[in-house]
């Protein structure tokens, strides 16, 4: 796949003269194409194209933490983004947060696309994103507060075997992060040998786990995740998970039920978080596409798309399954798409 940047001062639809017909189309500067003919044709007339090396060689800097000058100042605004949104936040996470946004909003620059916005500089951009997400965030830990008050008066009469009851409890509350995820795996494992062993008796959706912390990154005005409520799932996923085969349109002879049980862990720490697209492409409203660091019996990277509406006072797995997307991580951040991504699991 190629990357073309238009060039400056040139029109949006290229011509192709012997074709009779438009050889492509910018879009906010930008035109991708699998056609190295195309991509040819649009170097010679001056567009800066990235290809696959490009790319390679991108990546290969990434992993050893090339380009990115933390001494500078706009290195320093991106951090300060990210410690003023997500204070909780280990330093691998924040700092990785804050490599990706640096490299983002200085690629930006660099391409003229924030003069475009009305900023002089990556700087005075941040400036503003600081701002915005302060106010954001501070409103979300007013509302998280208050739901935590809120269960924290619930009735201590559970059972303790009962993950539908348990994580409402003031122990469960109390528990620190490493042992509420431990606790969700032992139930979570549970579960699903308990399905396996009768599926056509379970005919409610099975808690999964509680939303993670690291969704707290994404965008509130894209969808409004609140971290620590329920994540479920319904018994017709778990039966195309677990029971369907590939000929029944199931991931049974893909996915194993050990890979399986790992899903909270999985998510508690992805690999990527982005918006969710269809096949055609478009975006699928209230719905995030996991990535995580898991591969199914084929190789091929495991995904984990979530709705997440409260209906039902819970948010839903609506699949897990392998895929490689066709889609370049390059590609969906330049969409906006990616909310989160870890460094460290994406280049090694």
């Amino acid at each position: 796949m190629y990357t073309i940047t238009k060039k400056k001062g040139s029109a949006n639809i290229i011509w192709d003269p012997k074709a009779e017909k438009p050889l492509c189309k910018f879009t906010q500067g930008f035109f991708s194409t699998s056609d190295k003919d195309i991509a040819d044709r649009l170097a010679k007339l001056g567009h800066k194209v990235e290809g696959l090396a490009e790319k390679a060689e991108a990546k290969q800097e990434m992993a050893k933490g090339e380009g990115v000058d933390k001494e500078s100042e706009t290195y320093k605004m991106a951090l300060d983004i990210v410690r003023s949104a997500y204070p909780e936040a280990s330093d691998r996470i924040a700092e990785g947060q804050a490599n990706v946004i640096y490299s983002m909003f200085t690629r930006a620059e660099e391409r003229g696309i924030l003069k475009v916005l009305g900023y002089k500089n990556a700087a005075e951009a941040m400036d503003d994103m600081i701002v915005a997400r302060k106010e954001m965030y501070d409103a979300q830990r007013i509302t998280e507060e208050r739901a935590a008050a809120q269960t924290l008066k619930q009735s201590e009469n559970y059972d303790r075997e009962n993950p539908g009851d348990f994580f409402r409890s003031k122990e469960y509350e109390e528990m620190s992060g490493e042992e509420k995820l431990k606790y969700d795996m032992d139930a979570w494992g549970k579960s699903v040998d308990n399905y396996l062993t009768a599926p056509d008796q379970v005919d409610q959706s099975i808690r999964v786990m509680q939303t993670p912390l690291v969704f707290e990154f994404v965008d509130k005005s894209y969808v409004d995740v609140t971290a620590g409520f329920p994540i479920k799932i319904a018994p017709s996923i778990m039966n195309k998970v677990l029971i369907k085969t590939e000929a029944e349109r199931g991931h049974a002879n893909k996915i194993s039920p050990e890979i399986f049980k790992r899903l909270p862990e999985l998510l508690a720490d992805p690999v990527l978080i982005m918006k969710n697209r269809d096949n055609k492409g478009n975006i699928i409203a209230d719905e995030l596409l996991t990535i995580v660091e898991a591969r199914d019996n084929v190789g091929a990277i495991i995904n984990v798309p979530i709705v997440f509406k409260k209906d039902g006072g819970h948010y839903k797995i609506k699949s897990f399954f392998g895929r490689n997307s066709d889609l370049t991580l390059e590609r969906r951040m330049l969409y906006g798409d990616v909310f989160y991504i870890n460094k460290e699991k994406t280049t090694a």
